[in-house]
């Protein structure tokens, strides 16, 4: 089994490769709307009317903060599109996480079991036991809860 940090890695690999795919597509889409608002000229030049200009450029200088809640709400709209990919990777991570620690569990278990044997009698406390147990059911739940 891979190491947390070997599964980080393939996961933020993985959060890049589809991060960089949402990003062409949020410039897409503003590429789309921007040449919308505009004219290509027979030169070849594109044009653009100088209201779209002048509030563009307003925007470029202007702190998110002091944007207007309609123009805050647009940058939002945009970052909504990440969540997904920040649920799934959030949710890998998780899942390695609960993984290592019931292998963990279980190992532990497997070595109260052999104390058990060699020593010909149950543990008189079974609490240990009952409670290595409930990590196991637990963590076993939060995994099916994940996929």
């Amino acid at each position: 089994m891979p190491t947390i940090q070997e599964q980080l890695k393939k996961i933020e690999k993985e959060f890049v490769e589809k991060g960089a795919d949402l990003e062409h597509d949020r410039w897409a889409r503003w590429q789309n709307y921007m040449f919308s608002k505009g004219q290509v000229g027979q030169d070849g030049v594109f044009h653009l009317p100088k209201e779209f200009v002048d509030r563009w450029f307003r925007q470029i200088a202007t702190p998110y903060s002091k944007l207007s809640e309609e123009e805050k709400e647009s940058d939002r709209r945009e970052t909504r599109n990440y969540l997904p990919l920040l649920r799934t990777s959030a949710l890998e991570l998780v899942k390695s996480v609960v993984e290592e620690e019931l292998k963990r569990w279980e190992e532990v278990k497997l070595d109260m079991d052999v104390i058990i044997c060699e020593c010909g009698e149950p543990y008189k406390d079974t609490d240990p036991a009952d409670k290595i147990n409930d990590s196991i059911t637990n963590l076993k739940e939060t995994l099916k809860e994940i996929k």
